[in-house]
């Protein structure tokens, strides 16, 4: 049996007591998730204030003496999770910056889909994923149309249209 495993680690850098009582609070659940992420306007679905935060946190002291947040993959994690956080500091806090990670995914067998990856870019008014996944499928569909186009579908010759003479 092949074990899957998704890892990431990034920082909010920087963050001040104020940011860092709002982000503890929430973080260990002192804040009803729920509540705060309708306060900002944040959809999510019910279930997934559950187990909210699904990844690894911790306060660091960066190399300046400040503390950074450092976000991470512990068994698991729910990158919309760290989104939704990340978006509601962002309007709470640091309205015209903008937040990105990228996560790999890794399997313990070779596996062709157990291979891949993503990223998140995340500001205040949004959060936006890329899966390697839906990159690939959509080169797939996309390379699929230019040999649709390129040839022929009854003879499988080729079709000289915009491409020009073979």
């Amino acid at each position: 049996m092949a074990d899957y495993h998704r890892s990431f680690s990034s920082f909010i850098m920087t963050i001040t007591a104020a940011e860092r009582a709002w982000l503890t609070a929430h973080l260990e659940g002192d804040g009803d998730v729920a509540s705060l992420w309708a306060e900002l306007g944040i959809e999510t679905p019910e279930d997934y204030c559950d187990d909210f935060p699904d990844f690894e946190w911790s306060f660091e002291v960066g190399k300046d003496s400040s503390t950074d947040l450092w976000l991470g993959a512990g068994d698991s994690f729910d990158f919309s999770h760290v989104g939704w956080l990340v978006q509601a500091f962002l309007r709470r806090f640091r309205p015209r910056d903008a937040f990105s990670m990228q996560w790999g995914d890794t399997c313990s067998a070779p596996r062709p889909e157990g291979f891949g990856g993503g990223a998140l870019f995340v500001t205040a008014t949004g959060v936006a994923d890329f899966h390697t996944a839906d990159w690939v499928a959509e080169r797939h569909r996309a390379h699929e149309a230019m040999v649709a186009q390129a040839f022929d579908a009854v003879d499988g010759k080729p079709n000289t249209g915009s491409f020009g003479t073979p």
